[in-house]
């Protein structure tokens, strides 16, 4: 899934959890953005349903 990073999420790290919306298309493969930067406490992966 390609999502665009909005560069005032400065510090995400590999690991953190995104929470990501769709939008508009912003190029021929993005289609969603990120809303919601979670750290991660942890070096597990987490997938979460809504």
């Amino acid at each position: 899934m390609s999502v665009h990073l909005s560069p005032c999420f400065r510090d995400v790290q590999v690991g953190d959890v995104l929470t990501v919306g769709e939008c508009r298309p912003l190029s021929k493969t993005v289609k969603f953005n990120t809303l919601k930067v979670n750290k991660s406490s942890g070096n597990k992966k987490t997938f979460k349903k809504f």
